[in-house]
């Protein structure tokens, strides 16, 4: 009889639970004038953070292209990508996504940091908002849910809507265990697996 051992289970199961959200985790922001400032977020399977070890490899990768660039965060979520590209001197970020909560707590970050007048928070559909965006940005990060399937046809449309600035760079992240055509316009430079994330920097071919 294993109905014992399965009701252990899931009490630890449980507990283990009640610990994660008891500790009421957050991301920090690596550098710059908001240097060790911590977003705190409630877990859930619709939020998602990148860690702060791939967010530190994205920073990385970028950290001489930021100052006075133009940023674009998309499945902006927590709002730590836009949020640290503000801290490094970004001249603008502008923040989508759907949830009107993650919105909320992105304005009231922003607004506490003194960066209400750098950024701009739009919630709405990412797929719908970029067919309409006109602006070209310097940065743009992609951190989608993981059971997101349209990363091909998402750098179509910014190549085809031409969002991405000449020099420009993508950073995307998406789950390790899947992987990602990219559009003949584009070429990955750089790629890290972390966990299981897999962040990618990519730009114009």
């Amino acid at each position: 009889d294993i109905s014992w051992i399965l009701e252990i289970l899931v009490v630890t199961f449980k507990n283990l639970l009640y610990e994660i959200l008891k500790t009421n985790p957050s991301i920090r922001i690596i550098s710059g004038s908001n240097k060790g400032f911590k977003i705190n977020f409630q877990p859930s399977s619709k939020l998602r953070p990148t860690s702060d070890r791939l967010k530190k490899i994205a920073f990385d990768w970028v950290q001489f292209n930021i100052l006075n660039s133009n940023c674009l965060d998309l499945f902006a979520g927590t709002g730590s990508l836009g949020i640290e590209c503000l801290s490094r001197s970004a001249s603008k970020v502008t923040f989508v996504d759907h949830a009107k909560d993650n919105i909320h707590n992105i304005n009231k970050l922003t607004d506490e940091l003194n960066h209400k007048d750098k950024c701009k928070c739009i919630r709405a559909s990412v797929s719908a908002w970029m067919h309409t965006n006109e602006e070209v940005f310097d940065l743009i990060f992609m951190d989608p849910p993981y059971e997101f399937k349209d990363y091909e046809i998402l750098l179509e449309t910014i190549a085809l809507n031409k969002i991405l600035s000449k020099n420009g760079f993508i950073f995307l992240e998406h789950a390790a265990r899947i992987s990602i055509n990219i559009p003949d316009t584009f070429k990955v430079i750089r790629e890290k697996k972390v966990g299981e994330a897999k962040g990618l920097l990519i730009q114009w071919k």
